[in-house]
């Protein structure tokens, strides 16, 4: 008779446990110092420790006497089952992993990876894992009655108490929820500029849906980087008890995931900032998966991700289209002013909206600088007046550190910073994007015509589109319906021009000449007694804004025989530009 099958359950278990433990060990020594091992041991690395886990817990319920005959009776084959791989396993190494001394490392090596070929592993791997999903779906059916209906709550952040308005928003992502598939999972992406207030709609919305519905549970994900949302889900195991405080070898990732595709329970996830492509779907975390393979997928369970681009907003919500997120109204920005000034001296509303039109009604850029009017003790006629004082005190003002609500790590923040997360990203995955955002600051904000812009990169003509259509993908750029006209906000590009400051005056200098060239290039240029040409006077009138803002610009520490340079482009710019006043009788 096999020695098996004369195994009580507890003995099973304890056998299991004790081979399983020996067996991690094992492979964690050997493979210590291979970058890459074989895709089958990762695999038994990674559930093994999940098995002698739940088998532990199962013990302790045989030991207390909460697990009926019946149960036990159940359980036993697929210990016994768990035990049988356990045993094949450990005989395969002994094959393959003899003792130090018997053979040369890289012979070892060669062998694991020969190893790595055979079938007998990867129908182990795949065993181990069907042991898991088992084992998982006893521990939560078998849990008591008011275990499975507990509700959680795991948001980070309190109800921001001035929150205003965004009803078009939310009336947007209750439609995107309205999943008519059966067995289909509602999911929504909330997509927009930084500081724009995708984070906080998410927070008011789960805050509302618990105030209607008090048996939803909600989860908040940390998605910023791998790393984090790694963290984020180590915590909702922790605290739901899927895992000890100090059971290290257990993947928690993936414990809450499979924990949450299980539940019959109604549950909201927040997965926040997921601005990084790579990060999310390419980068792995500790248990060799991506964040999104371990995002749990499920009809019970809506999901709310937040990210800068549009790219990853239709990634993430497919086959839904993302919800874009604007900036606020003139209604909705009057309210959020009055509701930060709660308990201060009314303002009139016309000097308010002053405030907001200055700020573009950028959730973000208002909150700061009522932050900055509390600590400073200013009025809004007080900021304005020193605002609109020059460029610099502009770029001051939105380098203002604050503690905005709902900040992840608690950390200050200002417009500035938020912005200058999405240049870098831009820089580092797309330069000739970089190059185009660059240009831009220099230009006027409104009505930017494409053939200024495509004298940022030196490339092929389509280079220049798919850098343009970055910049809108990340909402720092608009295009007309033709594309051949463009507008971004006055304020990314003072942000883009303190960004640029970090690097020292110089590379400033550089893109501002660049900008000064491109304009006289493309400045026609005709003389008083000839009659203009073609389309003379529109393209004049399309460039003179923007003529008129660089001819202002102040061109710092530039070396003698460069200013005279750029004084002598100036001059002719200047030429041009009277020449078509001329010519029009102004």
């Amino acid at each position: 008779m096999d020695p098996l099958t004369a195994l009580s359950l507890a003995a099973a278990i304890l056998q299991f446990v004790e081979a399983g433990s020996k067996i991690v060990k094992r492979l964690s020594e050997f493979t210590a110092d291979l970058d890459d091992i074989p895709r089958s041991f990762r695999q038994v690395r990674t559930e093994l420790p999940l098995i002698i886990d739940g088998l532990r817990r199962i013990n302790e319920q045989v030991e207390a006497g909460l697990v009926e005959s019946s149960t036990e009776a159940a359980l036993l084959p697929v210990v016994r089952e768990c035990l049988q791989s356990a045993i094949e396993l450990n005989n395969l190494l002994d094959r393959i992993i003899p003792p130090a001394t018997a053979s040369s490392w890289e012979r070892r090596k060669k062998a694991i990876a020969s190893l790595s070929k055979d079938k007998k592993v990867d129908e182990l791997a795949r065993a181990l894992e069907k042991y898991v999903r088992i084992l998982t779906f006893h521990q939560v059916t078998s849990a008591p009655a008011k275990t499975s209906r507990a509700c959680f709550w795991f948001v980070p952040f309190d109800r921001n108490p001035a929150f205003v308005g965004r009803d078009a928003v939310f009336q947007a992502v209750d439609q995107a929820f309205n999943v008519r598939t059966v067995g289909s999972q509602p999911k929504v992406s909330l997509c927009g500029l930084g500081g724009i207030g995708k984070s906080q709609i998410a927070l008011e919305y789960c805050y509302r849906k618990r105030l209607v519905d008090n048996q939803v549970s909600v989860f908040w994900v940390n998605a910023a980087t791998a790393p984090r949302f790694e963290e984020s889900f180590k915590r909702i195991a922790n605290e739901c008890g899927l895992v000890g405080h100090n059971d290290a070898a257990t993947d928690g990732v993936l414990r809450a995931q499979q924990w949450l595709q299980a539940q019959d329970f109604r549950w909201i996830m927040v997965i926040d900032n997921v601005d990084d492509q790579s990060g999310y779907f390419r980068e792995k975390i500790s248990n060799g998966k991506t964040p999104s393979q371990c995002t749990p997928r499920c009809p019970n369970g809506t999901l709310i991700f937040t990210t800068r681009t549009r790219d990853m907003a239709v990634d993430l919500a497919a086959p839904a289209a993302p919800v874009m997120v604007a900036e606020l109204d003139e209604k909705e920005g009057l309210q959020l002013v009055r509701a930060r000034l709660d308990g201060r001296p009314p303002v009139d509303d016309d000097v308010v909206r002053q405030l907001l039109t200055e700020l573009e009604y950028i959730p973000l850029a208002i909150t700061q600088a009522l932050a900055f009017m509390s600590k400073r003790r200013k009025s809004i006629p007080q900021y304005l007046e020193l605002y609109r004082k020059s460029d610099g005190n502009k770029s001051r003002l939105l380098s203002f550190d604050f503690a905005d609500h709902g900040r992840q790590d608690g950390s200050l923040e200002s417009v500035a910073r938020t912005w200058s997360i999405s240049f870098e990203s831009i820089r580092e995955n797309n330069p000739r994007t970089a190059n185009l955002l660059c240009i831009m600051s220099f230009f006027q904000h409104q009505s930017i015509p494409l053939l200024l812009l495509q004298d940022a990169d030196d490339g092929e003509e389509d280079g220049v589109e798919n850098a343009w259509d970055i910049l809108c993908d990340y909402s720092l750029l608009n295009a007309d319906e033709d594309q051949k006209t463009f507008h971004t906000h006055r304020l990314v590009q003072l942000a883009t021009g303190l960004w640029l400051k970090r690097d020292g005056p110089n590379e400033a200098n550089r893109w501002a000449t660049r900008a000064l060239c491109s304009l006289g290039h493309h400045f026609p240029n005709t003389e008083l007694n000839h009659q203009p040409i073609g389309d003379y006077w529109l393209r004049c009138q399309s460039l003179l804004p923007h003529v008129d803002l660089l001819l202002k610009h102040s061109f710092e520490d530039m070396p003698k025989g460069r200013q005279k340079d750029i004084d002598l482009k100036r001059a002719r710019l200047l030429e041009r530009s009277a020449q078509y006043f001329i010519s029009v009788g102004a």
